[in-house]
C-alpha cells in the first residue's frame, strides 16, 4: 500500500516541505548542512530536537529592523553597542561615590562635593564685597585686592589677624629704621645737651678768673674800676668785676622757640639748641579724630573709640 511521506528539499534559505506519493517506505534526500541525517526521518527526528531546545529560526539586533537567518555574524553594532570598546567600562551606579570614581562638571573639574574638606578650605575672592553673603565655618576667605584673610563668625566675616600696615599717618605703624634713625638722634642730642652744659660751668669759671687765668691772689687787691661782664648770644646775663671777690653771672638762655613742655622727639641745631620738639606717640581725648600739630611726623596717634 503507497504511503504519503513528507519529503523536504534543501534551498538556498532552508529547507522546502513537499508532499508526495511513494511505495517506498524511505526517501532519501541530499546531505543538509548542519544535519546528519541520511532521510527524512532522522532529519525530522534532528529539527524537532533543535526545536525542542529553543531553535532559532531568525536573528536581529537592536539595531537592526528586519530578522535574518542562515548563517548570521552578529557584530557590536547590530546590537546598538557601536560605541563600546574592548577598554574597561565604568558603570554609572560606580560614579560619584564612595569606592567608585570622581566625576567632572560642566569646567572640566572634579565638582567641591567630591573632594576632601580640605581642598577648598582656603578660597579666593577680588575682594571682601564680592564674598558669599552667608559664609561657610571652617573656611578661609581671602580678599585679593587687600590680601587679609577672614573666617565666617555665624553672622559675619571676622578677620582672622588684624594686619600691621606700615606708614607715616595715624592708622599705620612707623617704619622701623626710621624709629631707628631718630633713637640715634635722640641720642647725639642728649650728647650735645649734656656737653653744653660743661661748656656753661667752665665759662662760668673762667668768669671769675683773670686773663692770664689765675686768681686775684698775690695781684692787686682789686680793680681800681670796677668792670661789667656781660654775656650775649645763646645765653645772656652780666655782673660787675672789681677783682675784690668771687662773682657768679646768672646766665638767661635765649628762647628758641619751642614752647615748654615734655617731648619724646626733639630738634636740635648744629650747637645742640633744641629748636623743635614733637611727641612720638600722643593718646586721643574723647571725641578727638585728628592727631594735634605736637605729633611728630611719624609718630603713633591712638584715636580714643567708644
Amino acid at each position: 500500500m503507497a504511503q504519503k511521506r513528507t519529503q523536504y528539499i534543501k534551498t538556498a534559505t532552508g529547507l522546502e516541505k513537499q508532499l508526495i506519493a511513494s511505495a517506498a517506505d524511505i526517501v532519501e534526500i541530499d546531505a543538509i548542512t548542519g544535519l546528519e541525517a541520511t532521510n527524512v526521518q532522522e532529519a525530522l527526528v534532528a529539527i524537532k530536537d533543535i526545536a525542542d531546545n529553543g531553535g532559532v529560526t531568525g536573528v536581529k539586533g537592536d539595531a537592526e529592523t528586519t530578522f535574518r537567518k542562515g548563517n548570521v555574524s552578529i557584530s557590536k553594532a547590530n546590537i546598538g553597542l557601536g560605541n563600546v570598546t574592548n577598554d574597561a567600562q565604568v558603570k554609572r551606579s560606580e560614579m560619584g561615590v564612595a569606592n567608585g570614581v570622581a566625576t567632572l562638571g560642566n569646567d572640566g573639574k572634579v565638582p567641591a562635593a567630591q573632594l576632601p574638606s580640605y581642598v577648598d578650605d582656603v578660597l579666593e575672592f577680588d575682594k571682601k564685597a564680592s564674598f558669599p553673603a552667608t559664609g561657610e565655618a571652617g573656611k578661609i576667605y581671602v580678599a585679593k585686592d587687600t590680601n587679609l584673610t577672614y573666617r565666617w563668625s555665624g553672622s559675619a566675616y571676622v578677620e582672622i589677624s588684624v594686619s600691621l600696615a606700615l606708614g607715616e599717618t595715624a592708622s599705620t605703624a612707623y617704619a622701623g629704621d626710621k624709629g631707628k634713625a631718630l633713637a640715634a638722634r635722640l641720642t647725639t642730642a642728649e650728647s650735645n645737651i649734656t656737653s653744653n652744659d660743661g661748656d656753661i660751668t667752665a665759662l662760668q669759671n673762667r668768669a671769675t678768673k683773670l686773663e692770664d687765668g689765675t686768681t686775684p691772689a698775690g695781684k692787686a687787691a682789686k680793680l681800681a674800676t670796677a668792670r661789667k661782664i656781660s654775656i650775649t648770644g645763646d645765653a645772656t646775663g652780666n655782673t660787675t668785676f672789681d677783682g675784690s671777690a668771687d662773682k657768679s653771672i646768672t646766665l638767661t638762655l635765649a628762647n628758641t622757640g619751642v614752647t615748654a613742655g615734655t617731648y619724646s622727639a626733639v630738634a636740635v641745631d648744629t650747637k645742640g639748641r633744641v629748636t623743635a620738639g614733637n611727641q612720638i606717640v600722643e593718646w586721643g581725648t574723647s571725641g578727638q579724630t585728628e592727631p594735634s600739630a605736637s605729633l611728630a611726623v611719624g609718630g603713633l596717634f591712638f584715636m580714643l573709640v567708644g
